[in-house]
Order: C-alpha cells, then structure tokens, then sequence
C-alpha cells in the first residue's frame, strides 16, 4: 500500500466511477440477465464474464512482466478454504451460496449499487440483506471456528500454472486471450449481445436505446448510448493494474459489506468487539484496503449513476427485469454475502481478481457458484 492515505480514497473512486460506469451500460445489472444465464437461456452475463476474466489474466501477467520483474511480486491467489475435512469446503460452500442468491435476487454484492443508481426497486432490499449477511457472519465467526473443524482454515496457495507446471505469463496470456476471444465468438454461437438484450428489456421507440438495438447509429454518442457490448467488460484491464499498483490487493466488493457492518456494530453494541472480532479486520481506521472498497463501492454507484443520466431516461422499459420481490432480494443479498465471506471473495473478488491470478480456490468457487445457480434457478423456477 502506497504511504498517502489519499491514494487508496482517489484511486478507489476513480476505479469504482469507471467500473460502475461500464457496467451499467453494459446492462448485466438487470436481474432476468442474471437469472436467465443461469438458467443457461441468456449469454450476456458470460460474455460479460469471460471478457472480464480474460483481460484481468492479461492485465496482471502486464503487471507481472513489466513491473514486477517476473518474479510474483503483484500475484495475489486467494488459498483455500477448508470445511471439516474439505480442503475447499469453504471455497464450494459459500460459492454455491452465491450462485443461490443470484439465481434467487439477480445480483451480487457490487451490481446492487449499480441497480440502486439505475433506480430498481429491489436494490435497498438486496443492500440490507448483504449488510445483515456480514453481520450474520461476522456474529458467528468466532463460535464457529471454536466448534467446526477446521474451520475456514487457509491452505496451501495454488495456481493453475503451478499444477500444470508451466510458464506464468506464456498461461495467463493464452488464457486471457482465449477467454476474450470466447466472449466474442458467443455473439456468433448464442447470438449478437443486442438481441440477446432486447429480449430482456424493451426500448421506447425513436429513443437512442431503440437505435441502438437494431444496430443503427445511437444520435446521443458513445456516453450516452443506452447500452454497450459486454466486452466493454475488458477495461478491467486497466482497472485491476491500477488497483493492484496502488492499493498492492485486487477488484472485489464484498468486503464493503463487512467495514458498514463493523460501523453500525460498534454503533449499537459496546460487547462488538468480544462477540464479533472477524469485524475488526475491516475498520477504515486500521485497514487501507477497507478504505479503497468503501470508496470504490461509492464510485460503482455514482458511475453507474452518471451512465444512466446519461443515456436517454425513457429508453429502457424494464418490465420483469424489476420484478424482485423486497424478500427476495433481502435473501439473495444475505446469501451472496455469506457466502463470499465463507469463500473469502465475492463473484467479482474470485470471478475476475482471482481467476486471474490463475488461483485454484477462485476456480472452485466460481464453478460451485455456478453449478449452484443453475441448480437453484430450476428448482425457482418449477415452484407454482
């Protein structure tokens, strides 16, 4: 971490403004997208997804060639997590905790400030419900770990170029590269992007959104159009360099949910820190990074903020894409956050940060949120 204190507060702003900016355009931040690709019947999501994944690859095997001397400086893999005698317990669990909570609200911890800028109804309930979540798990934390073997012990650190014994940057650039390339060919395999959004959302007719999706010259320019391409999502590539520079950690948002909960906690219980002493490691007092993710989770609403001011305020007729229920999106918010927290990483932490530090603990994750979404999505979806 950079001495100035200023540095962790501007840089997260600036990362979260930028962020938040593209992924409102990118409109992944409407629950029936989410929802709909775990139900395997909508793509944008994994477009959005493997470009992100990919680019992060890149930018860190960048960062890792012409800044830290190819010698592992700026890598940062998350180790597993283990449950009892699961050395990933921890790691399958909370990512299928996700994978739950998505399929059940549509979001995740930093898409909900994205869904709060853009005005759906849904996005205080799912903020409360993460919020409770880190609350949740920092109560528990401590009584767990007296009582469950085990308990959220940290592993080994492994990579997928260690278990596959080759080079570090010649992997992460195929990789990355492949994986870019995948969320191009999915427009060819699955469909173009503005159809696949088109038959999310509605656009008014004549408004720049309308033009936009039949393919035409949006008239309010690139700011203002309605919606970009989800490989927009490749700015991470910069995103994750400049982060990993200045704060020395990676992208992520759940912890955000944790440094507001050890706010309202030490608030309202003067026992907090002999019953919840997980929370102390997110105070802003004692912790940088803390700082840099409740900043960078204010930029992600602001920018999105500003994305949506933007574009044309008429252009987007939602329809279903806002029929979260308050409790629904309460319980998605809670799971996803204890999930991330049983994980140590949310979607985006192990999705882009630590799938691209090649990390075998974010692969587990990511593929026990996904099974555990697309399990939870028909089971959602079979009931009357």
């Amino acid at each position: 971490m950079a001495n100035s204190p200023l540095l962790p507060v501007g840089t997260g702003f600036l990362v979260g403004t930028i962020w938040g900016f593209v992924f409102e355009k990118t409109k992944v931040y409407i629950p029936e997208i989410v929802q709909d690709q775990m139900a395997m019947g909508n793509f944008l999501m994994m477009k959005v997804f493997l470009a992100g994944m990919g680019s992060s690859m890149l930018g860190f095997a960048a960062l890792d060639a012409f800044a830290g001397n190819g010698k592992g400086a700026y890598r940062r893999p998350e180790p597993p997590l283990s449950l009892g005698s699961w050395r990933y317990g921890g790691n399958l669990l909370g990512g299928a905790l996700m994978g739950i909570g998505m399929s059940l609200g549509g979001t995740c911890p930093g898409t909900a400030f994205v869904q709060l800028a853009a005005g759906l109804s849904s996005a205080p309930y799912a903020i409360a419900g993460g919020l409770a979540g880190a609350l949740l798990f920092g109560y528990t934390h401590a009584p767990l770990r007296a009582n469950v073997t085990n308990y959220l012990l940290p592993g080994e650190k492994k990579t997928l170029d260690q278990l596959l014994g080759l080079p570090y940057r010649l992997f992460a650039v195929a990789a990355g590269s492949a994986l870019i390339a995948a969320s191009f060919s999915l427009d060819w395999l699955t469909g173009p992007w503005k159809r696949e959004l088109a038959n999310v959302v509605a656009f008014s007719a004549g408004s720049s959104a309308s033009s936009a999706a039949s393919g035409s010259a949006a008239a309010s320019g690139l700011l203002g159009a309605a919606a970009w391409p989800p490989q927009a999502f490749c700015v991470l590539f910069v995103l994750q360099i400049l982060t990993m520079l200045v704060v020395r950690d990676v992208i992520g948002c759940s912890s955000a949910y944790c440094t507001a909960a050890v706010c309202l906690a030490d608030t309202v219980d003067s026992q907090r820190r002999q019953r919840a002493p997980y929370l102390d490691t997110f105070r802003t007092a004692t912790n940088p990074f803390a700082v840099f993710q409740a900043c960078m989770v204010t930029g992600v609403f602001l920018g999105a903020y500003l994305s949506a001011s933007l574009s044309d305020p008429h252009a987007l007729l939602l329809g279903r894409a806002d029929s979260i229920s308050p409790l629904s999106a309460f319980f998605s918010g809670l799971f996803i956050v204890v999930g991330a927290r049983l994980a140590d990483g949310c979607p985006s932490g192990h999705g882009f940060s630590g799938m691209g530090h090649l990390a075998v603990s974010s692969l587990a994750t990511v593929a026990a949120m996904f099974a555990g979404g697309m399990a939870f999505i028909q089971v959602l979806r079979r009931l009357p």
